[in-house]
This record gives C-alpha cells, sequence and structure tokens, in this order.
C-alpha cells in the first residue's frame, strides 16, 4: 500500500475512498492524539484486496479500551481505567457500558443553565421589532451553551465530548458580545448589563478552563 511505512492519514483516507469507512468516523479518529492503532512495514493488504481491507477497517473501527477494565468511582461518578499492571494482573468484575457523564454536575453546565434562564428574562422586555433580531440572537446562544454540554457528556467518545464543548465555548463568547451591543443599544439597564456580562463571562472562563484540562495543557 505505497511507501513502505505509510502514514496512518493516508491509510485511513484510502479506506474512506474505498467506502470502508464512514468520512466522519474517520475525521474522529484523526482528531486524537493518539489513534489507537499501529500502521508497519508488516504483512503487505493488496488495494484489490477488499476482504482484508475491510477487515483493517473493522480493525480501526473496534473499541480503542477494554470495558472490563474500567470502574465508576463514587460519589462523582467518574469512569476509571486501569491496565492489567494497575490492577494486579487481576481482571475486575465486568461493569458493563460505560456510563455517559453527569452534565449536572459540571460547572460550566450550571453556569449555562442560569444564562440561558437569565436571557430569556431579560429579553422578554425588548422591542417587538428585536424579536427576529436580537432577541432570538442571544436566545438562541443561550440555550446553544447549555444544549452543546448536555449534547458532548453524552458522546462516549473524548473526541466528540471536546468538539462540543467547543461550540459550546463559541456561542459563549458570541453572546457576551450580544450582550453588549445589546446594553450599547440602550436594550440594556446597566445593572442588567453588569449581571448577565459577569455570568457569561464566567461561563467563558469555566468552558476554557475545562477544554484546556482535558487537552491536558
Amino acid at each position: 500500500m505505497g511507501a513502505l511505512r505509510p502514514a496512518i492519514s493516508e491509510v485511513v483516507q484510502f479506506l474512506v475512498d474505498c467506502q470502508l469507512l464512514p468520512p466522519e468516523r474517520a475525521q474522529i479518529l484523526m482528531s486524537w492524539k493518539h489513534s489507537g492503532f499501529n500502521v508497519h512495514a508488516g504483512d503487505r493488504v493488496s488495494p484489490e484486496a477488499h476482504a482484508e481491507l475491510e477487515e483493517l477497517a473493522q480493525y480501526i473501527l473496534r473499541n480503542p479500551f477494554s470495558v472490563q477494565k474500567m470502574t465508576l468511582e463514587s460519589p462523582d461518578d467518574t469512569a476509571i481505567y486501569r491496565s492489567p499492571k494497575q490492577t494486579g494482573g487481576c481482571r475486575p468484575e465486568a461493569v458493563g457500558s460505560v456510563p455517559m457523564r453527569d452534565h449536572t454536575k459540571l460547572r460550566a453546565f450550571q453556569l449555562a443553565d442560569q444564562v440561558a434562564l437569565a436571557i430569556y428574562s431579560e429579553t422578554r422586555s425588548f422591542p417587538r421589532q428585536e424579536t427576529f433580531g436580537l432577541t432570538s440572537q442571544l436566545r438562541r446562544g443561550a440555550v446553544s451553551i447549555a444544549s452543546n454540554i448536555v449534547e458532548g457528556a453524552a458522546r462516549s467518545s473524548q473526541a466528540d465530548y471536546v468538539h462540543f464543548l467547543d461550540m459550546a465555548y463559541g456561542s459563549a463568547r458570541e453572546v457576551e458580545y450580544q450582550v453588549g451591543l445589546a446594553f450599547r443599544l440602550g436594550l440594556l439597564s446597566d445593572q442588567s448589563h453588569r449581571e448577565l456580562s459577569a455570568l457569561t463571562v464566567e461561563t467563558s472562563k469555566v468552558l476554557n478552563g475545562l477544554l484546556r484540562s482535558l487537552r491536558g495543557q
């Protein structure tokens, strides 16, 4: 398959071109710091060997971890992954499927939920002509922050989780700007502006901190 040691990205793209790997899954795979598989100069697979290529695609799509090595720690429902060395070579009891994250315990979600409620409350007094303007923009942006956190927390992969948190962060910064714009247009009082601005800024900071911790920065 081409060069002696082809890049993993080239192999993945080749399988996408052969319609053996979904493009959206390939995009997620290539966003990982570690792909979970190796490409080496061992056994060769001919581009014409469809059955072998399909087997390779299935290998790439396998779960990158063993569910049996995961345990759920109370009280915060943290999923812990331990290697056989860490568990003393003993295989832990099966814990079933990996539980989804509890978004309600995230400080970022709690703040985002407050933002959504506050925005809806404040925009009720906006003039009617802003129904399809700032009223709609602010409400949609505020709901988007919390909604993306919820959807990301429900995804099984870390890459998906970070992706939706990124979108939540973008929406939070967008709402920050729109709150300031509404104030400059005379749609928000000084006190409302201060409170909303402080809340949205805090939400952005917490989301940014969460993203940095997940990326190991």
